[in-house]
């Protein structure tokens, strides 16, 4: 990407944040037509959105990221662009050689129309492959469009015209395809006539068979209307009108594009941002940021305030609140102050995940007690449930792979396995601590001993146990306001699943 590309994204990444939207929210585009049209103010032009819709990727439910739309909107700047461009060139052109039928001077000509084609050789043409024809005369050459309709029996209906100097100029038409693939033309025949068959005035409106470059017939036929002019008034009169209503036709293809563009920027031209072009070198490097609950405003890298967002996955009603809301509630971060791009995004979605990672990193050590404490009591009951909730739990932390509603398993598995520890205790533990020496009383001193310590650390599993399960929860009411389809890890990168595969969130 660019760096005016980055800049116009930079941009109408801020107009989406003045109205609490960021640019990981993913809405219906029932939803994205109402933001549209509350930011332009009036309704955004619908065939347009279909238009951008259509190339904008959706997920498995058919809702549209922000950022996704963002790029096609770019993209479609930069196609439309163009398009106004070409039409540009086309029109100065044409109005060049305008100007110089105007002046030139009066000559005989030969008017070809090329109207169409039937039946050419299936053998030669595919999807791939478009037909168009060249007209040869003497030295010069002319050629038409391609054809994308019906490309066995196309229908070009151009005109070429080219001064007769002798009578005896050269004259044949080639009719030939462009591989799309290779960008190679193939000849499928030609068609032969001579000047002295015309009559002045005359049009001759006939189909031409078709000979491959051996002088055989061959499949096809090409209709043609020929021309001889030789009362040039009449014939520059014709020309002219024709190249005028090109210059008209190519005007008003030009002023639909440039509407187009006009209905394109309308969301992002009212409040305070007011650009001329979404693509210029001094676009503003200013971003916007919004919270639900309360306003976020950041000096440098000091955040005043934050609170962590909600899911980025936004209903229908939730996005028709979010524009409701009163305009007092959406800060906008002060001109003067220096904003690298998406620097704020960035810090405050690294300040809603510390606490996450500290809340994980408290986590895995009492899984770290939990399971030497589990390898301990293995010598007085069978532990191997608090042995695999322990050893998987850290595994999944230590991998940074795992969801949030893994959690709710992980403590359901704890609180079960309290229970058992609790029977066990109410068993054993009264029997055991109560034992007094009998026959051998130092070796029954020591396996007393060793029970009691086991009753001890059975009490102490209890408490860690109560301990990890509070802390469970406690992780996962702090994950709840993230995106539910994010996986967290102990370290300090999150990842986003996207279309089957793992990208990098912040980086």
């Amino acid at each position: 990407m660019s760096n005016k590309q980055q800049q116009a994204k930079d941009y109408l990444t801020a107009c989406f944040q003045c109205k609490g939207f960021e640019p990981f929210f993913v809405v219906t585009k029932t939803s994205l037509l109402r933001i549209l049209d509350n930011m332009a103010q009036k309704q955004f032009d619908r065939e347009l959105a279909d238009e951008l819709f259509e190339r904008c990727p959706t997920n498995y439910k058919g809702f549209v990221k922000i950022e996704d739309f963002i790029e096609i909107v770019i993209q479609a700047d930069i196609v439309l662009n163009e398009k106004i461009n070409k039409a540009n060139e086309f029109i100065v052109k044409q109005t060049e050689e305008l100007t110089k039928l105007t002046n030139k001077n009066r000559s005989q000509v030969l008017q070809i129309r090329v109207i169409g084609a039937k039946n050419l050789h299936q053998g030669l043409i595919n999807a791939t492959n478009k037909p168009y024809v060249v007209v040869h005369f003497n030295q010069e050459k002319k050629s038409s469009r391609l054809a994308h309709n019906d490309i066995l029996n196309p229908i070009w209906d151009e005109t070429f015209i080219f001064p007769i100097k002798s009578g005896n100029e050269q004259t044949y038409i080639s009719i030939l395809t462009l591989d799309g693939t290779n960008n190679r033309s193939n000849l499928i025949g030609e068609v032969h006539f001579g000047l002295r068959e015309l009559e002045d005035q005359m049009k001759h409106n006939q189909w031409f068979n078709i000979y491959d470059r051996h002088g055989s017939m061959t499949s096809g036929s090409l209709q043609l209307e020929l021309q001889l002019l030789l009362d040039e008034q009449m014939f520059y009169e014709q020309a002219q009108q024709v190249m005028q209503q090109q210059i008209l036709n190519q005007q008003d293809e030009k002023d639909q594009y440039e509407n187009d563009l006009k209905n394109l920027y309308a969301p992002f031209q009212n409040g305070l941002l007011q650009p001329k072009r979404l693509i210029v070198p001094d676009a503003p490097q200013l971003m916007f940021v919004h919270e639900f609950s309360k306003p976020i405003i950041y000096q440098g890298d000091k955040k005043v305030d934050l609170t962590v967002y909600k899911t980025p996955q936004l209903s229908d009603s939730r996005v028709l609140q979010i524009l409701n809301q009163p305009p007092e509630s959406v800060t906008t971060v002060h001109p003067e102050i220096d904003y690298p791009a998406r620097h704020d995004l960035k810090q405050k979605a690294n300040y809603g995940y510390d606490h996450v990672t500290k809340d994980m990193k408290l986590t895995a050590i009492l899984i770290l007690l939990y399971l030497l404490s589990s390898i301990y009591l293995c010598w007085v009951k069978t532990d191997f449930v608090n042995i695999t909730i322990a050893l998987c739990t850290s595994l999944i932390v230590g991998l940074n792979y795992f969801e949030k509603n893994h959690l709710n398993i992980f403590a359901i598995l704890i609180i079960l396995t309290l229970l058992f520890d609790v029977s066990w205790l109410a068993a054993y533990s009264g029997v055991w601590w109560n034992q007094n020496k009998s026959e051998n009383p130092q070796q029954e001193s020591e396996l007393i001993t060793s029970q009691r310590i086991t009753i001890l650390v059975s009490y102490f599993v209890i408490v860690l146990k109560i301990t990890l399960s509070c802390q469970l929860w406690n992780l996962k009411k702090n994950i709840e306001p993230l995106n539910n389809h994010k996986q967290f890890g102990i370290g300090t990168h999150l990842y986003q699943a996207n279309g089957g595969h793992i990208n990098p969130f912040i980086q």
